[in-house]
């Protein structure tokens, strides 16, 4: 089209697209050269300005930093898009930082991401962010911390695959060349593991995962190696120095050695110093020097003699600190590896043998190496239930049997069957971290709540039977082993019967006197019905007030009696809990 049809309306399009396939193509300085005849061809403002951008962006592919930092920015000012202006200021931040000029390079990253938030520039810019501390600055921490954000900003983003990928190998630069790193070991293991999770779920490629997981594991290995050659330095420095043993803890052990003058360092620690006190005299020179002058020189040489040697000590001594600053970081990150890094790895590769590759064989034999080499292991136990089709757990043993036994107890109060049931799984387990403490609660449940002291006694029974019981002391206030101490439980029923007694016995008081009173008022009314003609005003207000007395009354009675109704206290206790 663009040799043989350059009238066609589709010229100026596939002129365009020739040059973009050139720069698809890494091929850039056939790309420039497409695009610069492009410009020079009669085609819209629109299209030379973006095949501007094209020419700046192929003069950064080919390192022509100055270049295409002027080229940019000269398109910047002649756009007249401002939905293009993010993307020609990334250039021109990528250009500075190739040239260096990394501090301005951030703040244009920045800006970049500030007004652009959650888009797939955002992602751009962080991601080159994040090379230049990898490439440029070589602060892989840095890198890491930029690389991680691509994701957040566009999870579509075509350098999320590259940003997880550089992160990882970052850490894993951090790891064996960086041991003064500010970065915990587990952040940096993070980024292999968002490695594997991208090749597993992005790409598709298990096998690839399975690499990355291998590489964790044997990570270890090496750390091993690591800590055994700083050790055998640490050692060899101790026993050609074995005062640094004593200097290492204390100052004034330091200067007592230092000013002993008996002291003798080892030959191969000393011998670039001259000992300044080795000298030869003449007749002749002796002549020429003042009486004292020997003396002086002898002190002056001692003197210097000692701070040459306290250098050399300085220099051991620091290098000892640093030694073991450095094995005690080691140990750390060794720890860290066998109980967390290594379990974790096993468990995804387990997963993966088991439901991506279907590979039951090895998923078990790796669920095994795990039950023999970290038996107690969160992720081994997720391991198996993983292989027996079970709800994965992924807290340690302690932490599941404190959950059943809060999950238990939170059904109490609206239904304690469901609370018994679950407290009977946990006391089925003699095993079980709240054994004791559920057998104690059912015991409780019965004799309390249901009022049943037949279902009780088995639970209490076992909690007497054991010599070791927190319990004990609380179940024999109630239970003795044969039989209940009810006068005990009962105390406060009894007390609460007798207010209802007493509250109903004054109700009966209050009643009888108000049916005197009704009594008298009837008879009064019946007398007074004879003089109907000449008393019947009087006689219909005493008719009148008679409901309103006993109206008055009734509510007092109706409080006292409902003060007592279904409401009987049942004695509860509350033992010390410690859990």
């Amino acid at each position: 089209i663009v040799n043989k049809f350059p009238k066609s309306d589709e010229f100026e399009q596939a002129f365009f697209n020739l040059g973009k396939l050139y720069w698809e193509e890494e091929k850039y300085q056939r790309s420039r050269d497409t695009f610069t005849e492009l410009i020079n061809s009669k085609v819209s403002k629109r299209t030379k300005l973006d095949a501007r951008y094209y020419l700046a962006l192929n003069q950064l592919e080919l390192k022509n930093y100055d270049q295409a930092l002027q080229e940019s920015r000269e398109l910047l000012k002649d756009e007249v898009d401002p939905a293009n202006f993010p993307k020609i200021e990334l250039l021109i931040a990528r250009s500075l930082a190739n040239l260096k000029k990394t501090e301005k390079a951030a703040e244009l990253f920045q800006k970049i991401i500030d007004e652009n938030k959650r888009s797939k520039v955002a992602a751009q810019a962080y991601f080159y962010w994040g090379e230049m501390h990898f490439q440029i600055t070589h602060d892989y921490e840095a890198a890491i911390e930029k690389y991680n954000q691509v994701q957040n900003q566009d999870r579509n983003s075509e350098f999320v695959e590259k940003a997880v990928s550089k992160s990882s190998v970052a850490s894993q630069i951090i790891q064996y060349y960086h041991p003064d790193r500010t970065l915990d070991i587990e952040t940096l293991v993070d980024q292999q593991f968002k490695l594997a999770e991208f090749y597993l779920q992005n790409l598709q490629q298990p096998d690839s995962a399975l690499v990355v997981y291998n590489d964790i594991i044997q990570r270890k290995e090496l750390i091993g190696a690591e800590l055994d050659s700083l050790q055998a330095q640490l050692d060899s420095l101790h026993l050609a120095h074995p005062f640094l043993t004593e200097t290492i803890s204390s100052d004034s052990t330091l200067t007592t050695v230092v000013a002993d003058s008996s002291v003798i360092l080892p030959e191969d620690s000393t011998e670039v110093y001259i000992d300044t006190l080795s000298f030869t005299l003449t007749q002749d020179s002796l002549n020429t020097l003042p009486a004292d002058s020997v003396k002086i020189d002898s002190t002056t040489a001692a003197s210097d003699s000692v701070a040459r040697k306290n250098a050399v000590i300085d220099s051991l001594q620091t290098k000892f600190t640093e030694l073991q600053n450095q094995i005690s970081q080691k140990q750390k990150e060794y720890k860290i590896y066998q109980d967390i890094c290594i379990p974790h790895a096993n468990f995804l590769k387990v997963w993966i043998y088991d439901k991506v590759k279907h590979d039951s064989t090895t998923a078990d034999s790796l669920t095994r190496y795990l039950e023999q080499n970290y038996p107690e292991n969160k992720y081994t136990r997720a391991c198996r239930q993983l292989l027996n089709n079970q709800k994965i757990e992924f807290g340690t043993e302690e932490e599941q049997q404190l959950n059943e036994y809060h999950q238990a107890m939170q059904h109490l109060e609206e239904n304690y069957s469901k609370t018994i049931e679950l407290l009977e799984n946990i006391a089925s387990d003699s095993t079980h971290r709240f054994y004791q403490k559920a057998l104690y609660a059912l015991g409780h449940i019965q004799y309390f709540i249901r009022e049943d002291t037949l279902a009780a006694k088995p639970y209490w029974k076992q909690i007497l039977a054991m010599e070791d019981n927190e319990w004990k002391d609380e179940v024999q206030k109630f239970f003795d082993g044969k039989k209940f101490i009810k006068e005990d439980r009962l105390q406060a029923i009894k007390e609460a019967m007798a207010a209802e007694q007493a509250a109903s016995d004054s109700a009966k008081v209050m009643l009888d006197s108000t049916k005197t009173v009704v009594d008298s008022m009837n008879a009064t009314a019946k007398n007074l019905s004879a003089l109907q003609d000449s008393t019947k005003l009087y006689s219909d207000s005493v008719k009148i007030q008679k409901p309103d007395s006993i109206n008055t009354l009734n509510p007092a009675i109706a409080d006292t009696l409902g003060n007592s109704e279904n409401n009987l206290p049942l004695p509860t206790t509350k033992p010390n809990q410690n859990e």
